[in-house]
């Protein structure tokens, strides 16, 4: 019963569990916190984040904001914001401003704004300072 091949086998079985089981404790605690906010990230797209090299934390936390501040938004937007060079924590953060007052602002608007360079937590409060002035909102053009 001392066959070298079951040897073999049962070592390799043995270092794919090793590297799943680092896997998912890489993951365990950020997943986990995701989950307890009600804002629940599967281990693949954790995983598929940190390899595109995107800092699954980072996400994760401003889809967490996204959720509590009533903000439909999904982590692969994020994400993808996050590639093009775009400050994900300004967007959601832009986002929940203009949810709270009520103003309409949708992901694709604000990742524009944000990309084209616009403080956008700064234009959604003016706007929402103007928005209480009776003021329209003067909304920044690509020109601007």
């Amino acid at each position: 019963m001392n066959n070298p091949l079951l040897g073999i086998v049962a070592f390799l079985v043995a270092i794919v569990l090793l590297a799943v089981m680092v896997v998912f404790l890489r993951f365990w605690r950020l997943w986990l916190k995701a989950l307890l906010a009600g804002a629940q990230v599967p281990f693949p797209v954790l995983l598929g984040m940190r390899l595109r090299g995107v800092n699954p934390a980072a996400i994760v936390d401003a889809y967490i904001a996204a959720k509590h501040g009533g903000v439909d938004v999904a982590p692969a937007q994020l994400e993808s914001h996050h590639l093009a060079g775009g400050n994900v924590h300004n967007v959601v953060l832009g986002l929940v401003v203009a949810h709270a007052a009520n103003i309409p602002l949708d992901f694709d608007r604000a990742r524009s704004l944000d990309l084209e360079g616009h403080d956008l937590p700064g234009v959604v409060r003016q706007w929402a300072q103007e928005q209480q002035h009776g003021e329209g909102p003067s909304v920044p053009t690509n020109s601007e």
